[in-house]
């Protein structure tokens, strides 16, 4: 039992550590953005990344044995999973292209969160103590195939991005 609570300890501790290091590296981005001249896309797509990357574990911690965040936005921070991809795709296109800029054609960059909230749909339609398992809910057979299958495509879409963001 000890060795249990030893583990969460220090999944706690590590988890802290990388939310002081991200908002750290948020604060120093930041104030990049003051101080640097002409296009900073790249800043801020780094920004954006951080920015998942801070919810993301935020997230994790608020929804751990340790704290008690309201049940209400339990599962709805996956929608912006698909955030990393994009956000790294932008920086290094910032970095690699001659005149770094956002253009109207990039708005096909948020097709992927539209795609993992429609993914997301059916369990983020639940209740939030249902979705968090602190209440029973009843929830039909069918439906439950629904959340599954729902589920199952929104972690095969989010294994396709890395490949199409990363082949770009």
């Amino acid at each position: 039992m000890i060795e249990i609570h030893q583990q969460l300890y220090w999944e706690r501790l590590g988890l802290a550590g990388a939310l002081a290091v991200t908002v750290f590296v948020l604060l120093g981005l930041l104030l990049r953005l003051r101080d640097a001249p002409g296009p900073r896309v790249n800043i801020w797509a780094m920004i954006a990344f951080f920015l998942v990357n801070l919810a993301d574990g935020v997230n994790a911690l608020a929804y751990s044995d340790m704290f008690s965040a309201p049940s209400a936005f339990f599962r709805w921070n996956d929608v912006i999973i698909p955030g990393f991809m994009v956000s790294l795709f932008i920086y290094v296109r910032a970095l690699t292209d001659a005149n770094p800029a956002l253009y109207r054609r990039d708005a096909v960059h948020l097709i992927p969160f539209g795609l993992g909230l429609v993914c997301l749909s059916p369990t983020l339609m639940l209740p939030g103590d249902v979705r968090r398992g602190a209440v029973d809910g009843a929830i039909s057979e069918r439906y439950q195939q629904l959340i599954d299958i729902g589920e199952t495509a929104f972690w095969v879409f989010w294994i396709g991005l890395l490949i199409v963001y990363g082949a770009l």
